[in-house]
């Protein structure tokens, strides 16, 4: 691993740290000398903990090529937009659109986890609620399984309401065909394709499922994937030939 710097002990792993530079410049000169240091050892994967910057970005790829298998993080909207940052950090689009040098895609998100203690059922609290906001969570929830956040808690969740978090999540699997559409530029097509034929749940797919099983509040749930409508407004207003 090259980490920024390690925040805690991975069993079987060589962790190498990179820290106490001064300058951002520092430190991507030392993360890049540390992924060509790890390189030399021929490690069986190589996970690094972000690319944030172009040289990082082409040491990834260029790590990629040479057999060795490299997880690494990114920031991105959403699982596709991952080959759009990594364009935009100056690895060719022919790189990346190679299935055999990127084999995955994952983007996602925490949200709380409702306390199963002292979780309220949100049918019995629709007034404090504006209309429309319902309407937009009824075209898409089973209000009989929705809760709600207790903003007084209980003692089991310390009176916060939540225990811990739990993650929502897209995972694509990297084929030829979606990566010929991507190269192409036909980014509908792509999404098209992974939500049909690779049978892909989205992030707010995975969101819309733990709020139904009463997992998560749909309001913070909003917070942090967004409407819970909008995959239904953008079919409506899709334009297919």
């Amino acid at each position: 691993t090259v980490e920024d710097p390690p925040e805690y002990p991975i069993p079987g792993a060589v962790q190498t740290p990179v820290a106490n530079t001064e300058t951002e410049a520092d430190r991507a000169r030392e993360y890049q000398a540390a992924i060509k240091a790890a390189m030399r050892l021929d490690p069986d994967i190589i996970m690094l903990s972000e690319v944030r910057d172009k040289p990082t970005a082409r040491l990834v790829i260029q790590a990629a090529m040479t057999g060795h298998q490299v997880w690494t993080t990114v920031h991105a909207n959403n699982a596709l937009a991952i080959i759009d940052r990594l364009y935009d950090l100056g690895v060719p689009m022919e790189l990346l659109t190679d299935p055999s040098i990127i084999g995955g895609l994952i983007c996602q998100r925490l949200v709380k986890v409702l306390c199963p203690n002292c979780k309220e059922p949100l049918s019995e609290h629709m007034d404090d609620y504006e209309q429309r906001d319902l309407r937009r969570m009824m075209s898409v929830l089973d209000f009989s399984k929705v809760y709600r956040r207790n903003k007084k808690g209980c003692p089991h969740c310390s009176h916060a309401g939540t225990t811990g978090r739990t993650v929502v999540v897209e995972s694509i699997v990297t084929d030829n065909k979606l990566m010929a559409l991507l190269k192409s530029g036909d980014k509908i097509g792509a999404i098209d394709y992974t939500m049909r034929e690779q049978s892909v749940k989205s992030m707010l797919d995975h969101a819309i499922e733990k709020i139904n099983a009463g997992e998560v509040d749909p309001f913070e749930a909003e917070d942090v994937v967004g409407m819970l409508n909008v995959g239904i407004i953008e079919r409506d207003h899709r334009v297919t030939p």
